[in-house]
């Protein structure tokens, strides 16, 4: 089984954490592809920017290697010196 948590956001100039709320976290098993038999799982973040993701073994028998992507809206890019992914 495999199981992500992390916290997505940014870091103002002040080095203040600013999670990014409300995106869509995809977990998909090729990283080139479009195709939506390749997605494993999508959720959106909650309130402070944190996500879960959690597959099993049975998914990963013919290619164990897997890619997680972001769809993120900046809509205040000012605010936000370095978009980073935060481990929790």
């Amino acid at each position: 089984q495999v199981k992500v948590n992390g916290r997505f956001g940014c870091i103002n100039l002040d080095s203040k954490w600013i999670p990014l709320p409300g995106k869509a976290v995809l977990w998909e098993e090729d990283c080139c592809s479009a195709d939506k038999h390749d997605l494993l799982e999508e959720v959106n973040l909650d309130g402070q920017g944190r996500f879960h993701l959690e597959s099993w073994e049975r998914e990963f028998t013919e290619s164990p290697r897997f890619f997680i992507a972001f769809w993120v809206n900046c809509e205040d890019q000012n605010k936000c010196a370095d978009p980073i992914i935060r481990e929790r």
